[in-house]
């Protein structure tokens, strides 16, 4: 089985890109609220959207804004320019990150912040994404380094 990120944007997104952790996050956090965008369709203008808008994040808590991702055994990928726009959402409510292993059938709470600090800490690996003709930047973090148990949910 390839994993999604070698897939091409069109079977990544066709599939069950992003469903099966925001399955798993509204099953086991009910009360959050659907806040960003919900797969689109692929030619609906979302490349024409500001950053802000694009990568605003999926969920609402009275307290915290959630992005939900998932990933597999080779560690979670994470776009810089996502980082970014998240980062001003961060000025409105506190961001956390809610992450699914498929590879571990478990989960985890991440903030924002842990996620900028493990950059800074030189903790990530630097890739380019490869779906676009410009190779956007993406950092990786190993399952292993991911802080596992560390944080809870928003207070």
């Amino acid at each position: 089985m390839t994993s999604s990120h070698a897939n091409n944007l069109v079977d990544r997104y066709s599939g069950t890109w992003g469903d099966t952790a925001e399955t798993e996050f509204q099953t086991r956090v009910p009360e959050a609220i659907r806040f960003g965008l919900d797969k689109p369709p692929l030619n609906w203008g979302v490349h024409k959207l500001p950053l802000f808008m694009r990568y605003a994040p999926d969920f609402l808590l009275p307290n915290a804004l959630v992005e939900v991702q998932g990933f597999g055994r080779n560690g979670l990928r994470i776009k810089t320019e996502k980082l970014r726009a998240l980062d001003q959402w961060e000025h409105h409510l506190p961001v956390y990150l809610w992450l699914w292993s498929s590879a571990r059938d478990d989960c985890l709470w991440m903030p924002l912040d842990a996620v900028w600090a493990m950059i800074d800490g030189e903790e990530v690996i630097h890739e380019a994404y490869s779906d676009t003709a410009r190779g956007k930047h993406v950092v990786r973090i190993r399952p292993g380094d991911l802080p596992w148990g560390t944080y809870g949910p928003p207070e």
